[in-house]
């Protein structure tokens, strides 16, 4: 009798960034903190990458080979044993994509201050300043959109954006992250040349 020959899915590979690790499989971040990579949960650690995370931890090419395929095939396990659920799908824009949990946080910080969501807004903008040079700026707007802003409409959210602003952000994706020692937006920037540890101030 033949036996069958289960085929683990390599979802996790050195190149992918800690933060990116976590916003698609959230599930993977028990498994490494087993494993003492603890970095999941530095807000520094989400622009890191996987093998970068290893290395600081002292860990050879050997050993990170093995954690690699330890916690695949631990994944693995884990997700197609989770009942399947319908995909989320959610609208938006080509030059500046907000993901679901964004827009989820964002609606729920308007509640929690009595804000209606029909008539505020997220404005959205690059700002000179910060540690790196420019920063991002998020903020509530009730005054609507302005002659020089480009408007999405995302899941019951309107974001506001600055022309000048947006043809920084071009490309850009706006996440939500929780991780074990705070939670917050990110922006994964494609034109961003640099940035600091906190995630909202780059070059």
């Amino acid at each position: 009798m033949s036996e069958t020959i289960h085929e683990v899915e390599q979802r996790l590979r050195r190149e992918h960034t800690i933060g990116d690790v976590l916003q698609e499989y959230p599930d993977a971040a028990p498994l490494l903190t087993e494993k003492g990579i603890h970095c999941v949960g530095c807000h520094v650690s989400p622009f890191e990458t996987l093998e970068e995370g290893f290395r600081s931890h002292g860990m050879s090419e050997e050993e990170i080979d093995a954690v690699l395929s330890d916690v695949n095939e631990k994944l693995d396990a884990t997700l197609k044993n989770k009942p399947a659920h319908a995909p989320t799908v959610c609208s938006g824009d080509p030059s500046l994509e907000v993901s679901c949990g964004a827009v989820e946080k964002v609606i729920e910080l308007m509640r929690k201050e009595n804000k209606d969501t029909t008539k505020t807004a997220l404005r959205i903008a690059v700002l000179p300043g910060g540690c790196s040079g420019m920063t991002y700026d998020f903020s509530f707007d009730t005054e609507g959109k302005q002659e020089n802003d480009k408007v999405i409409e995302k899941d019951g959210l309107t974001v506001l954006v600055d022309n000048k602003s947006l043809e920084i952000l071009d490309g850009s994706r706006i996440d939500y992250m929780e991780t074990l020692h705070g939670a917050g937006f990110v922006v994964k920037n494609p034109q961003a040349k640099g940035g600091c540890g906190c995630g909202k101030s780059f070059n």
